[in-house]
């Protein structure tokens, strides 16, 4: 029987080599640049319930940016969390199911919440 081999390093499997983004459009940019200008005053005025999961590794978005947006939020559904060794892509790194029981136990919790 194969033995299981570990994931590379994070430095090895960094956002370059996954297949999320193959390539953006011009328009993107603007349209980025604009919606973040726009959050400041946004964010308060959200009242539903709002998950951030960001990573220390993550060079798009660093993980300051999801503290500022967390204490900008308005809403008393909302969570934080933040990962160690993954980059950007947390979908498609070796531990994606820590991220994706975090975000079904985030829906279960508000799904319980607004049942009772």
């Amino acid at each position: 029987k194969k033995a299981a081999s570990a994931p590379p390093p994070l430095a090895e499997r960094l956002e370059a080599n996954y297949p999320a983004y193959p390539s953006f459009p011009a328009s993107i940019t603007i349209q980025t640049h604009k919606t973040i200008a726009a959050l400041p005053d946004a964010l308060p005025d959200i009242h539903m319930p709002v998950l951030l999961v960001a990573s220390v590794a993550d060079r798009a978005v660093p993980a300051d940016s999801s503290r500022k947006i967390h204490a900008l939020l308005n809403t008393p559904y909302k969570r934080i969390e933040i990962f160690e060794g993954m980059d950007h892509s947390m979908v498609c790194d070796p531990r994606r199911a820590e991220v994706f029981e975090l975000i079904s136990a985030f829906l279960q919790e508000i799904l319980s919440a607004h049942e009772s």
